[in-house]
């Protein structure tokens, strides 16, 4: 009996922490939100760059993030075209347009890194 008491309250405790934090479990970070670019790039019509934007959501507790772009819509290290660690406080860079090519889709993805890692976003766009 008291090993089920014991157990009811703990799921019960469990669940409402996560509920309490938003589905994520206490003291996880949220992943980043990104901005930009949409579902469709056009390289012709920009100043010879992509620009590729995120919200920060973390509540500055992160030392950098960790940005990867590929080739192709999976998220896999083969695909893996580019790494970069982007300081905290800066919410946008910019890449040059010869990386990319027309007709071709490509995958990115942007975690904060400090103490914890956050889950990765990732946002797929094809370029015309």
């Amino acid at each position: 009996m008291k090993k089920t008491l014991f157990f009811v309250l703990l799921t019960s405790f469990l669940a409402i922490s996560t509920v309490y934090a938003g589905g994520r479990r206490m003291g996880d970070m949220p992943a980043p939100r990104l901005l930009s670019p949409g579902d469709r790039v056009e390289i012709g019509a920009s100043d010879g760059q992509v620009e590729f934007r995120w919200g920060n959501e973390s509540g500055g507790n992160f030392d950098h993030y960790d940005f990867r772009l590929y080739r192709g819509t999976q998220t896999y290290e083969k695909g893996l075209m580019l790494q970069k660690d982007v300081p905290a406080g800066v919410t946008s860079i910019r890449l040059d347009n010869t990386l990319f090519e027309k007709g071709q889709s490509y995958a990115w993805s942007l975690r904060y890194i400090g103490s914890r890692k956050s889950n990765s976003s990732y946002s797929i766009f094809t370029v015309s």
